[in-house]
């Protein structure tokens, strides 16, 4: 984000683009990430924007798991209903340009892109698959996201 001076100061002014930010959980964060892997899991961009969402949750495909680092917490329908009402918002706005990431940007992230990719193509046919999208999914993410979807549309 910084090479492109995307910051909390710019990032209004992209109003054709739209984040989601995916980081782990405060325990999972403090104990492993930071005390183990002695590295950082922020957000891009920490100040609310309408165009911008921040979510936090745990690279799992169950809905909790005992970990030695603590509990990791997978996605929560509320939070998954965040992300769906955000995506469409944010169509509805006239958004093209989405930017997606996790930690590791495989998992969490690919499935918010593999869900994405599903919900434009309803739209247009510019949308294309993504084939590493498809082959890194996380499987709890993308159910839940298309649970949160289907609750939506009735």
């Amino acid at each position: 984000m910084k090479e492109n001076n995307w910051t909390d100061e710019t990032v209004d002014s992209l109003s054709n683009c739209a984040f989601i930010s995916i980081c782990c959980n405060s325990e999972i964060k403090k104990n492993y990430i930071e005390e183990v892997k002695h590295e950082t899991d922020e957000h891009w961009f920490s100040k609310p924007h309408l165009n911008v969402l921040n979510v936090d949750f745990d690279d799992v495909t169950e809905n909790v798991l005992e970990t030695k680092y603590g509990q990791a917490i997978g996605i929560t329908i509320e939070q998954a209903q965040q992300i769906v009402d955000f995506i469409m918002d944010r169509y509805s706005k006239g958004v093209e340009n989405w930017y997606i990431h996790c930690r590791a940007g495989r998992s969490r992230s690919a499935a918010c892109g593999q869900f994405l990719i599903g919900y434009l193509k309803q739209f247009t046919d510019d949308v294309k698959d993504n084939d590493f999208i498809k082959d890194k999914t996380n499987s709890l993410v993308l159910k839940k996201l298309l649970e949160a979807y289907n609750v939506s549309c009735t």
